[in-house]
């Protein structure tokens, strides 16, 4: 979104922003308008993505390239001003004009939109081109269709409608593992044009009512993690001790409680049943304010707090294990967007309490090392369980047993070792645990809000597991093995801490049988 000569230029982007977040549209619209400055916050991982994108599209590039040779015709990117969009779409038509099998970087400006489509190829379909017209490729990382590629797609062939007076019947995707599908327009014209219109709407309204701040409310979404904005929407949260900042609440829920006068964490915290909003079953408002009273006298407390739930086998605690000589804690480090449309599990890491060598990682930095790194770190399992009979694999939430099963199923090899693993109930998941078991003073569940109930000391430069793709990315370009050694420390202190969450269970089970008695 862009003010230029007056007037507001948007783009298909725009769209599916208002789709994520209409927040995002309004700060978007201020910026534009010149009243707010636009964030600078560094997002490593939002800039990895646009590397890795950006690499997928000339991949693409070179195809096209060796199937047409001669006959692909590339522009660059426009320059801005209303005058440069237009003279790049007057270039982008004379190039349709002249039948050009493929178009790569067209412009498309119809004086309030601006599109710059990936591809444009050639189609024996009659326009006023003549017996040919041009439907739009677009390429995509990911492995299937989401909303906003199919905005992307109508958006580019609304353009082409007005430029060759015929709507394309067809759209395409090209999806990181280089499989291209497409779509059907018709089927989603309707969805694209309402969407089109409620979002003119939307900016026409903040036009009018000379708008000089968002309105909308920063609720987190799925766009915060990749989203310049993140760092003060989550400011602004906090500041009014919203509800959302409960754990495990949903919007839905929100919307009942603060119907009900029920607005901050802190008013929740301190309610009494009768303020039980309408449609809201007595449990579920138990559960919730338990929650947030939970974090509410966390704040004034030195001490993190937590509470047992009631609850019967076999969940809970009764998923828990007694310890066994040989127990492993284990943890992976995988790299989504290794490959177009393919990660690599490029770390398995271990720790082993009861061994002299209490850790070992198993190391697989490209896809023939993946495959033997599983391989070996399978075959590890497998003879420390001949030794260890009683022996568990403990790890914290689903990564580690899906991505052992993809494997297996990737690499054709040691299916029967990890069906046996699975079946025999070898590998124990302490979320399922601290899930059904415990209510706890944080407001995510994961194992870093753990950590604050027993000690673990980190000094690493990856914090967290976004990072820890960033940094391996970095490796594959630097190839300095400081980077791994950093990577390798931090998956052992994943180990470390679930040996000592499994062990901090352990430690409150004469207070959890009391409870539960």
């Amino acid at each position: 979104m862009q003010q230029l000569e007056g007037r507001l230029i948007c783009a298909a982007s725009d769209l599916n922003d208002y789709l994520e977040c209409k927040r995002l549209t309004e700060l978007e619209f201020l910026v534009a308008r010149g009243e707010l400055p636009r964030s600078d916050a560094d997002d490593p991982q939002a800039e990895l993505l646009r590397r890795k994108g950006d690499e997928h599209e000339r991949r693409h590039l070179e195809t096209l390239r060796r199937l047409h040779s001669g006959n692909v015709v590339e522009f660059a990117r426009a320059g801005s001003g209303i005058d440069a969009y237009r003279e790049a779409e007057r270039r982008t038509l004379e190039a349709m004009q002249r039948g050009v099998p493929i178009i790569y970087q067209a412009t498309f400006f119809d004086g309030r939109f601006i599109g710059h489509a990936d591809f444009l190829r050639r189609v024996p379909a009659p326009s006023n081109l003549g017996d040919y017209s041009y439907e739009v490729i677009d390429t995509k990382l990911g492995l299937n269709a989401k909303p906003y590629y199919i905005v992307q797609l109508c958006n580019y062939s609304e353009h082409l409608e007005r430029l060759q007076g015929r709507m394309p019947d067809f759209g395409h995707i090209v999806f990181g593992d280089g499989a291209e599908k497409r779509f059907l327009l018709r089927d989603y014209l309707a969805y694209y044009r309402r969407l089109k219109s409620r979002f003119l709407t939307f900016v026409e309204r903040a036009e009018s009512q000379r708008m000089d701040r968002p309105r909308e409310y920063p609720f987190e979404c799925g766009h915060c993690r990749i989203c310049p904005w993140d760092d003060a929407c989550e400011r602004q949260r906090r500041d009014d001790d919203h509800l959302s900042l409960v754990a495990w609440i949903r919007r839905d829920q929100i919307g009942k409680l603060e119907d009900a006068g029920l607005t901050s964490v802190t008013q929740l915290a301190g309610a009494a049943d009768d303020r039980r909003p309408t449609g809201m079953t007595l449990e579920i408002f138990a559960k919730l304010r338990r929650q947030a009273d939970l974090q509410v006298r966390a704040r004034s407390s030195t001490e993190p707090i937590y509470e047992l739930i009631r609850h019967e086998p076999p969940l809970g605690f009764a998923l828990l294990p007694q310890p066994a000589t040989g127990d492993v804690f284990f943890d992976m480090e995988g790299d989504p967007l290794f490959e177009p449309g393919r990660g690599l599990e490029y770390l398995f890491g271990c720790w082993m309490p009861d061994d002299e060598q209490r850790s070992c990682a198993f190391w697989g930095v490209d896809r023939l090392a993946e495959k033997r790194a599983f391989e070996e770190f399978v075959d590890f399992i497998s003879d420390r369980r001949r030794r260890y009979p009683e022996m568990h694999v403990y790890h914290y939430a689903g990564y580690e047993k899906s991505a052992l099963r993809r494997l297996a199923q990737l690499h054709c090899t040691r299916e029967e070792q990890i069906d046996d693993l699975l079946r025999g109930e070898v590998m124990v998941d302490l979320f399922a645990v601290v899930r059904q078991a415990l209510a706890i003073s944080e407001e995510h569940y994961g194992l870093k809000n753990l950590e604050r109930f027993y000690e673990l000391a980190r000094d690493t430069e990856v914090k967290k597991g976004d990072e820890s793709i960033v940094m391996f990315e970095r490796w594959l370009l630097e190839r300095d093995q400081a980077i791994l050694d950093d990577i390798e420390r931090y998956n052992r202190d994943d180990c470390r801490s679930t040996q000592l969450l499994r062990d901090w269970l352990l430690a409150n089970n004469a207070t959890i049988m009391t409870v539960l008695l």
